[in-house]
């Protein structure tokens, strides 16, 4: 063998040999340590993937049965709930037996209705049950309602419970229509209050949106008949009232001698006649009345009423209407159209101004308003609104409901095995891939620990190799 002293590739060999060993001992103590015998994605990708998928399967078994156990406490809720309605269905029954006892008397009769009345407030009560927050039953259009639900290897879902219908609302209803345990009713209510009336002509001198026109320009919101035709906005005579802020002066500069109606419309459909007030301020040149559909209010503005202006107010009852709290006359408001009319007499020999000031005009009426709220209002029949035939179809009805409720029970058992059985295999597969043989695994620690030991003997072995060489040489 020859002796060299540059190289000792002797040495590098040994030297791999002890790396490789020592990784080996590594790993063999992390498998032990981890009881898996894939500890890395490195060592075997493929198994390494498997068994992933395998562990999210079990995982995804586990949640799934947790499901389908909250879903059998909730069927035994429901169970019992329907069984208690069974009873009280069944006291129902007799005591609408004994009510065909024509033996019984009128208070008889009163008494057993009274009783079958307080079992349907318990009926309803226990149609209205939840389970942490869920309806025990459906609305009566649901019949397929999902409570759990399950998806296979294949994507598909599948429907694991379905709530039982609403035994109440949904089911017991008789020949008559008449729904025992209670009837969800809405009640309309309806409401009184003065509302005001809208009208365009709430002074004169004006367009609608309170403007005023422009003089010689034509009032639109007000009409006149007698001794013109058109109404229209004058200069102010000196003598007459200040115009207000939201009120000038219509009429005729000059206006022939006579009478002229300045007339306004109001609506008052479907508002109550007995209730309506109209209230203003008129100034009048020269002498004015007052007139609703034709009849005199008995309001008088004297000749010189033009120099200010005049309040008036109108209330009305059933009957009448009060005159500036004062006097009364006929109510001839209409449910509909309504005419409000100032009379104003020009009484000038000779052709002179003549003209009306209207202002702060306020018509309100009462309006009875109907709409219709939700509230939980429930009516309840009496005893002899349901036959015997009724309750005969309601025990069948609440029969089905228990059967629903029994096999889905029963198919919930049966899944909850099937998941137990393929989890049982699940984990024999997932234990043949990752779980660690202990027996083989020491072994081949062993083994490594062995081959430890020698690299680091032999490593020793090729460096005195090089010291050989060296005492060769005499160095």
């Amino acid at each position: 063998m020859p002796l060299i002293l540059n190289s000792n590739t002797t040495t590098l060999a040994a030297s791999q040999y002890l790396s490789m060993a020592d990784l080996a001992v590594k790993k063999s103590l992390s498998k032990l340590s981890s009881g898996k015998q894939i500890v890395s994605s490195s060592e075997n990708a493929g198994g390494f993937a498997v068994s992933s998928k395998i562990k999210s399967s079990l995982q995804r078994n586990q949640r799934l049965r947790e499901n389908l156990n909250n879903s059998i406490s909730f069927l035994q809720v429901q169970g019992g709930a329907l069984t208690i309605a069974g009873k009280l269905l069944s006291r129902m029954s007799e005591l609408k037996t004994l009510s065909l006892d024509i033996s019984k008397n009128a208070h008889d009769l009163e008494n057993s209705n009274k009783e079958f009345l307080e079992l349907q407030y318990e009926l309803r009560t226990i149609s209205k049950q939840k389970f942490n927050g869920i309806s025990l039953f459906t609305n009566p259009q649901v019949h397929n309602h999902s409570l759990q639900s399950s998806t296979d290897g294949n994507g598909d879902v599948n429907m694991i419970v379905s709530l039982a219908r609403n035994f109440i609302t949904g089911e017991f209803v008789g020949a008559s229509g008449e729904v025992l345990g209670g009837r969800d009713v809405n009640e309309f209510s309806s409401s009184t209050a003065p509302i005001e009336i809208s009208t365009a002509a709430g002074a004169t001198g004006v367009d609608n949106n309170g403007q005023k026109i422009p003089i010689g320009s034509t009032d639109l919101n007000w009409s006149v008949t007698g001794k013109a035709n058109s109404v229209v906005r004058v200069s102010k005579n000196p003598a007459w009232a200040d115009e207000t802020p939201t009120a000038a002066w219509v009429g005729l500069d000059p206006g022939p001698a006579g009478d002229y109606f300045y007339s306004m419309s109001f609506d008052l459909g479907g508002y109550d006649l007995s209730n309506v007030k109209i209230s203003g301020q008129a100034a009048t040149d020269n002498a004015g009345r007052i007139l609703v559909n034709g009849q005199d209010m008995g309001i008088n503005f004297p000749t010189n009423s033009y120099a200010n202006l005049q309040s008036f107010g109108l209330e009305s009852s059933a009957t009448e209407i009060l005159v500036d709290n004062v006097s009364t006359v006929p109510n001839v408001l209409i449910d509909g159209i309504n005419t409000l009319i100032i009379k104003v007499n020009n009484a000038g020999t000779n052709p002179g101004p003549t003209g009306l000031l209207f202002d702060q005009l306020n018509i309100s009426a009462s309006k009875v308003v109907t709409s219709q709220v939700e509230v939980d209002t429930v009516q309840y029949s009496n005893l002899g609104q349901f036959s015997m035939e009724d309750f005969a179809k309601f025990e069948q009805s609440l029969s089905t409901a228990l059967a629903q409720n029994g096999a889905e029970h029963s198919r919930i058992l049966h899944r909850l095995r099937d998941l137990e059985s393929n989890n049982e295999h699940l984990e024999l597969s997932y234990g043949r891939n990752m779980d660690l043989d202990y027996a083989k695994e020491t072994a081949e620690l062993t083994k490594q620990k062995l081959l430890t030991q020698s690299s680091v003997q032999m490593l020793g072995s090729a460096v005195k190799l090089t010291e050989i060489a060296k005492q060769i040489m005499g160095i």
